[in-house]
């Protein structure tokens, strides 16, 4: 059985974070939504037990949340995608 080395060490810590690229979007060639990335919802973490680090994004229209590796941040909307509808009406 494992136990932990030191209990008070915490599971994980999110670290500050910005993001630069304004847009996510699914690596699978079938998806053809991009969204607008949530940087105050998402996160970074590193989790010290492990040595690893995580990061978690959301977009603005809290109709994609996911973890990597299926999702890229990208800085432009790549010309075979669109923009969401939603993320679009809850940003303006």
């Amino acid at each position: 059985m494992l136990r932990p080395v030191n209990l008070k060490r915490p599971a994980r810590i999110t670290l500050r974070t910005r993001f630069k690229m304004p847009y996510v979007m699914s690596i699978w060639p079938t998806a053809r939504l991009v969204h607008k990335l949530n940087a105050s919802r998402s996160e970074l973490w590193w989790y010290p037990h492990t040595g690893e680090y995580r990061w978690q994004v959301h977009a603005v229209c809290g109709g994609f949340s996911t973890r990597p590796p299926h999702v890229r941040c990208v800085d432009h909307i790549p010309a075979d995608r669109t923009l969401c509808i939603r993320c679009l009406e809850a940003s303006s």
